[in-house]
């Protein structure tokens, strides 16, 4: 017994992995790049706390020299 629309279930198959595998890759995407982001934001967050501290110990180390001038 051979299905009289072998034809129209194979065009609706190979329809329904073409949207399965389009929606999948939009998914894939969507949180490889969602992931993505943040660890580059970490990386400049990091070198702007870095600047900052480097800033913060030099205000510490005038205002020392300049207490001890003062003394």
């Amino acid at each position: 017994m051979e299905p009289t629309n072998k034809s129209e279930r194979r065009k609706a198959l190979l329809n329904f992995m073409l949207l399965f595998l389009a929606c999948t890759g939009i998914i894939v995407t969507t949180v490889f790049t969602s992931t993505k982001v943040p660890f580059s934001q970490n990386n400049v967050l990091l070198q702007v706390q870095k600047n900052a501290d480097k800033k913060m110990s030099y205000k510490k180390k005038l205002q020392k020299k300049f207490l001890l001038l003062l003394q």
